[in-house]
């Protein structure tokens, strides 16, 4: 059998999650033939088979996360295959009696008829098998006190044990010795004590605070549920890998704003004359990559004691999507001015709406910008995605007071939330990149000058 393992899909993913078995054991497949789907934080991906030939078993359920490198199912070829039919029906073949291969006759199963047949008392059991002397024992955990019960009981009663007062009533039969357990001294004590306290007025006052209470509490701790929905095998990992960023990087945040009238009134003229209309967030996008480019000690990430300054500026931006969140990637973002960067912004949020992003849309992002700006958002705390060293988020933009010669003015203003990796950026380095990005917004030709 060939078995086939979960490959390494994306640099730093190793795990999936196993979404829809696309073959059933006994299926047959061809060389490259979908039998998987899987999905990473990053997309669903379709596993094909390296082999021909058919499905075995599966190793993986749906729903489940199974590592990188793990055997997810194997594949037998055609000549195991009918190897394995001919043991099959040789095997049948010796399990079938002689008189049934002589006269080609089937044999009908007997079975047999329980329909008369009554429960037996687990006691009777024991004392068919010999326990008679040992009974009293398991059930009363001694033998002398059970001698002792039964002989004061006697002496009480004055009448041997096994005496029937209505013998005239009943015909005597004779009947199989059927043993019957004696109330002992010690559970007329704990009868009688517990009667005692129930008839005591104190009793029934605290039994009824504690239901009291007991009902409030319950209110409290049990609120109405609407509904219990289950996580999908996205939120799950998204859930996964934030769980991981917050505890694995010590993550520090600066918060700034920029002033963005001068770039609100640039964008403006050059959308009437171009035929690709740029957002407030592709300047923002373009800033960021340019100060990305010139500092690589930011645009890096740790790989165990050493730390990758990339020489591309590969930015992710962050995108809500059918109710997940999915970060496609701009590749060498670096080489593009801000036309490009729209134009390619504007076709991976298509993608990621349409739901077809493919792995290499979302591989290998350097650093991420995720903007909440469209929804009133001033400031918040981005999280960093691993192995990346830092995330920048950006708010929504208000017109503020500003002096300016001795005059106020109306200045539209946005917040900047810059979250870095400790380990890697200490915050004076931190800081004069986000004033970096600052200056670029707030000198607007920068981000369209060609030389």
């Amino acid at each position: 059998m060939n078995p086939v393992v979960l490959p390494q899909l994306v640099k730093g993913i190793d795990e999936a999650v196993v979404v829809t078995k696309l073959k059933r054991p006994g299926d047959s497949v061809q060389k490259g033939e979908p039998i998987l789907e899987v999905e990473t934080e990053k997309a669903i991906v379709t596993i094909e088979s390296p082999y021909a030939g058919f499905v075995s078993q599966f190793n993986c359920q749906e729903d489940q996360t199974v590592p990188v490198g793990s055997t997810l199912l194997w594949i037998k070829s055609a000549s195991e295959m009918e190897q394995e039919k001919r043991e099959i029906r040789f095997e049948i073949r010796e399990n079938v009696s002689e008189f049934e291969i002589q006269n080609g006759e089937t044999l009908q199963e007997v079975v047999p008829n329980l329909s008369n047949l009554t429960a037996c008392n687990p006691q009777i059991t024991r004392m068919a098998a010999g326990a008679e002397s040992s009974a009293p024992q398991a059930l009363y955990g001694s033998s002398s006190v059970y001698a002792n019960n039964t002989e004061n009981v006697s002496i009480r009663s004055n009448r041997p044990i096994g005496f029937n007062p209505n013998s005239q009533a009943a015909p005597q039969q004779t009947a199989e010795p059927v043993f019957t357990p004696r109330v002992v001294t010690y559970d007329m004590q704990v009868a009688n004590c517990e009667n005692e306290i129930e008839k005591s007025p104190e009793f029934g006052i605290r039994k009824d605070r504690d239901d009291r209470r007991d009902a409030s509490s319950l209110n409290f701790i049990n609120p109405r549920i609407a509904q219990t929905v289950g996580m999908t095998p996205m939120r799950r990992t998204i859930a996964r890998r934030m769980n991981l960023s917050s505890q694995t990087i010590p993550t520090s945040i600066l918060f700034r704003k920029a002033d963005v009238s001068e770039l609100t009134k640039m964008r403006l003229k050059i959308n009437r004359y171009s035929s690709v209309k740029v957002s407030l967030n592709d300047y923002f996008t373009k800033a960021i990559v340019m100060a990305l480019a010139s500092m690589p000690e930011i645009n890096s990430s740790l790989d165990g004691d050493q730390i990758i300054q990339y020489a591309d500026v590969n930015i992710g931006i962050a995108v809500d999507a059918k109710g997940a969140l999915y970060v496609p990637v701009i590749h060498q973002a670096q080489d593009m001015d801000v036309i490009n960067l729209a134009a390619q912004t504007k076709r991976l949020i298509e993608k990621a709406e349409q739901g077809k992003l493919t792995l290499e849309d979302m591989a290998n992002p350097t650093f991420t910008i995720s903007n909440m700006g469209a929804l009133g958002v001033e400031y918040f705390h981005p999280i960093i995605l691993p192995p990346q060293s830092g995330i920048l988020g950006i708010g929504a933009a208000f017109d503020e007071p500003v002096e300016k010669d001795g005059k106020w003015e109306s200045h539209k203003r946005v917040g900047l939330s810059y979250a870095f990796d400790h380990r890697i950026i200490d915050g004076a380095l931190a800081s004069r990149f986000l004033k970096k990005v600052i200056e670029y917004l707030e000198e607007p030709l920068i981000l369209i000058w060609k030389e």
